[in-house]
Parts: structure tokens; sequence; C-alpha cells
């Protein structure tokens, strides 16, 4: 029995196809799992001696093709018998990479060049005469490439004035003797004849179709991924150092929750020892990404076995002191901790205490953000329990050193704020960890909550210590822990070292590095990592990637206002979609803050998007519209088109105080968010900014990397 894998554009066009017919496909690839290449089926054609290329024959008009490398069966694409036909021709015809993708076709390893695929837009129109006065098409008779469904129509944002006639068409003919709008027409047009070539198919990354069903899930909106093929690289990390604690890392997109997931499924599915099965945890970055691993194991294992969680890490340590307090934690929200800072203003500014006064001074070095993350990232976040501990704590990662007399001053406002925080049945996160990580240090508890055979952590750069300590408190043995880290997308560390959370933390060994990219194309990644090559807030070794995908380059826009703005940057999003065939649920709009959000989500309604400001915890990836989210929503996430709109002072970075403690390190944690935001999208960038108030960041962006919009 082969393994059946497919290319993304398999994907896009088999949703493009109407229900009838993608269950029709779904049977038809249960024959190919068993006999791909049976010669003696009338429904098989093999297209040439030299390379395994095949075609299945769904009906009369409607063939899948396919490339057999044992043991696998590539789906590279689905259409129309002339489209399908037409597309084999052109490669063998007109490509100079004809005879040596096909043989490469399950490891694309070798990177893309800007030659390797044309520019922007691609367009492969019918050859069909034009009109005398250059109007639309002349009708030929030939079959439509793909048929046109309700569904289609209504992910190309087509009003449903339009839907009934533009159905109707079958032919050539029938679609260019409609009178339409030329917006209409024009991005029917381009969904029914912008298509890649099969050397820019080959060199799409392969995905695994555990069951064939998946198609139809994935169709309805019921599975929102399919996991990734491992290439030659990934494959040894499967079992690597299987008693590690092991770490592995890699730039956006280079396939490091790939990796651990598939090494979960390894864990999971060996016999255990002595009978006993291995109880595994598996946590990651936001609620929208337990949800999406969640299906992507069952994708592996099937069913999820009782012994395997998948979690955030914070919903473990919630659960942890729930259970144990028989209380259900209040967590204070950004408002709680403005509260608890002023409070500390007005009760300390009476000591007399000049140190302590130039630290609550508003108009001095250290800003609320400044004071609140001291709390969270060093005190907190280290788990320090006494001014003791605190005057002895490394500061790593804080530009400014403090002396004695102001770590002083610093514990008094910490003291205050817990206080406060207590007082008004709150509990931060950091404390939230804490108190979880202290719960476990009691055997009962540990037997109870923790137990773990296996811990793996994904983004674990965004983790404190103390969060690190409870992941290894949660695991049986240290021997059981992975990690996955890239410090170029870490929104939150202020930079430790591994060793220095705990003793145990040795990596020595045990460490690997992924160098290909498998989301971004090289022109959006070349360009993000150019920016951020500009400080020190990223790790060399991951910004040196390979890639598999090449695009165009992303595009920036400064407009006079918002509205300029909006309506370049809608302009831009319709090309794209059209571009890549795919329609406004492949779109995220994605800003540093809460305001923007709501801002830009009323901007795009007004032009009759349909777009949505959603956060991390209620974001569902399938829904039918555009994702405005914020920034930190998005971390971990992937999304065809992207923009970033209004990059403007004060906004990205946010207003931030040069002669504040926190200056630097802030501007990095800034140029990082940035980054990431860049390092979402999958295929098309663009940005927009105010001409009369460019953030900073705007200069950096290198005429080299970025096409500047006029």
């Amino acid at each position: 029995m082969y393994q059946l894998i497919h290319k993304p554009t398999f994907t896009r066009h088999f949703i493009d196809l109407s229900k009838e017919l993608q269950k029709r496909i779904v049977k038809d690839l249960e024959i190919l799992e068993q006999s791909p290449n049976n010669a003696a089926s009338k429904n098989i054609e093999h297209l040439g001696k030299k390379r395994e290329l095949w075609t299945y024959r769904i009906n009369d008009n409607f063939r899948i093709l396919y490339v057999i490398q044992e043991p696998f069966v590539q789906l590279l694409d689905v259409g129309t018998h002339d489209y399908i036909y037409g597309l084999v021709d052109g490669f063998k015809k007109g490509d100079v990479h004809s005879l040596e993708v096909l043989g490469e076709v399950l490891d694309p390893t070798t990177p893309t060049t800007a030659a390797d695929i044309p520019n922007w837009p691609i367009t492969h129109p019918p050859q069909f005469p034009q009109k005398a006065n250059g109007g639309a098409p002349q009708p030929t008779g030939k079959l439509l490439p793909m048929e046109i469904t309700a569904e289609v129509l209504q992910r190309l944002g087509i009003p449903e004035v339009y839907h009934q006639e533009l159905i109707a068409c079958q032919t050539e003919d029938d679609f260019t003797n409609l009178t339409l709008p030329v917006d209409i027409f024009d991005r029917v047009y381009d969904w029914l004849y912008n298509r890649p070539t099969l050397a820019e198919i080959a060199q799409e990354p392969n995905y695994v179709l555990k069951e064939p069903e998946d198609l139809q899930r994935y169709a309805d909106g019921d599975l929102l991924g399919f996991l990734l093929l491992l290439d030659e690289e990934q494959k040894p990390l499967i079992d690597f150092a299987l008693s590690g604690p092991t770490l592995v890392k890699g730039g956006p997109g280079s396939g490091k929750s790939t990796i651990a997931l598939y090494r979960v499924a390894e864990i999971v599915t060996k016999p255990a020892l002595q009978g006993l099965n291995r109880r595994v945890l598996f946590t990651t970055y936001t609620n929208a990404l337990v949800r999406a691993s969640e299906q992507l194991l069952q994708q592996l294992l099937g069913e999820l076995p009782p012994e395997l969680v998948v979690s955030t890490l914070d919903n473990v340590a919630m659960e942890i002191v729930r259970g144990v307090s028989g209380q259900e934690p209040v967590m204070a929200r950004d408002t709680d901790w403005d509260a608890a800072l002023n409070s500390a203003r007005t009760v300390l500014s009476g000591l007399a205490d000049p140190v302590l006064q130039r630290v609550l001074d508003r108009r001095g070095p250290f800003s609320e953000s400044y004071l609140r993350e001291e709390i969270e990232w060093i005190i907190e976040g280290q788990g320090l329990l006494s001014l003791g501990d605190y005057l002895a704590a490394p500061r790593i990662g804080r530009q400014r050193p403090l002396d004695v007399n102001l770590r002083r001053a610093m514990w008094q406002i910490y003291e205050h704020v817990s206080d406060f925080f207590a007082s008004n049945g709150f509990m931060s996160w950091g404390r939230l960890r804490q108190q979880a990580l202290a719960y476990l240090e009691e055997p009962r508890w540990q037997q109870t909550y923790g137990g773990y055979d296996y811990v793996f952590v994904d983004e674990a750069q965004d983790l404190t210590p103390v969060a690190l300590r409870l992941c290894l408190r949660l695991c049986n043995s240290p021997t059981g822990l992975f990690l996955t880290a890239d410090q170029g997308q870490s929104l939150y560390n202020k930079g430790f070292s591994w060793q220095r959370v705990h003793n145990d933390l040795r990596f020595a060994g045990r460490t690997r590095l992924l160098k290909r990219n498998y989301r971004t194309t090289r022109q959006i990644a070349e360009a993000a990592h150019a920016f951020l090559h500009r400080s020190q807030a990223g790790d060399v070794e991951t910004l040196d990637q390979k890639y598999v995908h090449s695009g165009p380059r992303p595009r920036v826009f400064g407009g006079r206002d918002e509205k300029e703005q909006v309506d370049w940057l809608y302009r831009e999003l319709h090309a794209a979609m059209r571009h890549c065939r795919q329609g406004w649920p492949a779109v995220a709009i994605l800003v540093p803050n809460t305001r923007l959000a709501e801002r830009i989500t009323a901007y795009l309604t007004a032009h009759n998007v349909p777009a949505a400001f959603v956060r991390g915890q209620s974001l569902d990836l399938a829904a039918p519209y555009a994702k405005v989210m914020t920034i930190h929503s998005a971390k971990g996430l992937e999304f065809p088109i992207v923009a970033v709109p209004f990059l403007n002072q004060n906004e990205l970075p946010r207003w931030l105080d040069p002669n504040a403690a926190d200056y630097q390190e802030e501007l990095e944690e800034q140029r990082r968010l940035f980054y990431v935001a860049c390092t979402r999208a999958m295929r098309h960038l663009f940005i927009t900014y105010d001409l009369a108030s460019p953030s900073p960041f705007v200069r950096e962006l290198a005429a080299e990397w970025w096409e500047v919009a006029q």
C-alpha cells in the first residue's frame, strides 16, 4: 500500500471543486493508495517512461496528476482534461527543470532563486484570440479549466447577483459571452487561468494525507491543516537523543513544531516498557495552536490516547493551582497592573527615600512597562522569594544594571503590588506558575498533576525560568524534556542561559539546528532577516536559512492618510488573493495593539470586506473572513497573505523614552515583534505607513529587499 502525499496546489484546487466531485475523488484516492500504476486500468495513464508521471481519470472531464516514487504517491494537481495535459505539455516543452525537478519532487532541497519563478503576478491565460477592441477574449468552445461553484464565488467575494449565470458556465464561450462588470470578470478570469506551472508545483513542500477523507474534512472547514512530510534533514530528529533534555532550534517555518509532533507520535506508539503506557505532555503557545496541534496529532495517531495531554503551560498551571487549592484563580488584567502600580506611587510616595521616589517618578527613567517587566521576568520569572535572592540574582537581558539601592526600591514596589493583588483577590501569571511549581515540590501533588514521562515545549524562548522549571518538574526525569526555540521570535523573553534556569538543562551534544524554511518565500524571509540583523535581537544561527519557495518582494506603501493606505491595501489584497487563488480567509491583518485592530476592522468593513477582529483565545482558522489580530495573538500561526498596516511613529515601535532604563531592550523587543509579524506571511506581505509620521522602522526597510509602491 502506498502513502498519499499532496502539494498545496492540489489541495487548493480540490477545495474549488463541487462537493459531488470531491466525494468522487476521495473514493478514487483509495484506489490510488492500492495500485497507482495499474496500467490495465482504463482510468490510469502513464505519461512518460523517464519519469513516473501519471494521470487518473475521475470522469470524462477531470483528471488527477500524480507522481509515483515508492512508497509515495504524490498528488500534484487536479483539474479538467485540457488543463492537466496542457500543464504537462508546457512542462515538457518550455521548462528548463523538466527533467531535474520531477526527480526531486519529494525532496526540494535546492534553494530557489529569483530566476526559478517569474515575476508576480504569474498568469497563464488560455491561448485564444482577443477582440479587436481589446475587450474580453473570443469564445473557442473549450471547457473551462475548473467548474464554477457557489463556494468558489463566495470565497472570491463575487456578489450573489452574479452567481447563477456564472455557475451555469461550462465553456469558455459561456463565460466570455457574459455581460459582467470588469472587476467581476477579471476576478473570476484570474481564478480560472492564473495557475502555477508544473515546475512551480514541484518546488512546493509535501504534506501527508493520512486518510483520503481528510481532504473532505479540510474542504468543509473541519480540519485546520496537514502535517509536513519530513525531509532528510528533519527525519533523524524524530528519535534523536530520546534520552534528553533535547533542544531543536530553527527560524520561522523550519518545521520545529512539526518535528515535535512526529516525536510525540514516535514515543506514544513505541512499545511501552514493562507494559506501562508512557504519559506525554505537549505544550504550545496559544489555545488556537493547541487545537491545531491536537488535529495534527490525530492525523498521526488516530484517536489521541488518554495518556497524551495537549495544552498550554499556563492552562496546566491553572489546573494544578485550582485542583490543590480548591479555588478558581482570578488572573490580573492589564488594568489591574495599572491600578497596582498607581497604588504603589500613591502609598510609597510619602516615604523619605530619594531612590524610591526616583524609581516611582513618572517622568523618570523607569517606565511602567519597565517596572512590570522587572516583576514578571526577573522577580516572579526567576522565582525570587526574598530581597536577598533579588540582590544576588543575575538580570541577564536587562540592558541597565541596578545597584543595591535601586534593587531595594524595586523590591518595595514588588511587595506593594503583591499585597495589592492579594487584597483584591487577583493573581499574576508569574505568581500562578510559582504556586504550581511549589505544589509540585510535594511528592503527592507531583504524582497527581505531574508524573509525565515526556514533556514537549514548543516556542520555549518565550517562557520564564520558573515556567521552564515547571516543565522540568512536570517530567519524571530531565531526560524526557524536549524543547523547540528561536530567539529571533521571542516576544517576551528578557534573556537567560538555559543552564542558569536549572542545572538539568544541559543541551551539549543534544542540540540541532534546522535551516530550511518551508513557510515563507525567500524574498519575504530575507527582507525580515535583513531587518532583524540590524540589531542584537535575533539568533544569527537561525537567520541563516534555505528556502523552498520564491515569490514577489514584500511591498511597502506610504499614504497621506489612513484612508489612502486602506484603499491601496484593499487593491493589493485583492490582487494577492487572485494570485494565490484564495479568498479573504487566507488574509491576516496584523497590528501591535487592540486600538489599531478595531480601527482597521472598521475600515475594511466599510469596504465590504468580510473581516473580524479575533483574539488568540477565540481564533477559528477556518472562519470565512479576514482575520484582524494583534501580532502577539498571531504568534506561531501562518497565513498566505499578511498585511501590517499603520507602521507609524509611536505605534510600532510603541512610544519609547530614549532616557528610560529599558529603552534599548524595549526597542529590540519591538523589532522582534515586527519580525514575527512579517514572518507569519507565506506568499505575500504588505506594509503601509503614514507619510507624515512614519515609524523609524520604515527607514530600515532597505530597497534591496522591499518594493516601494508609488
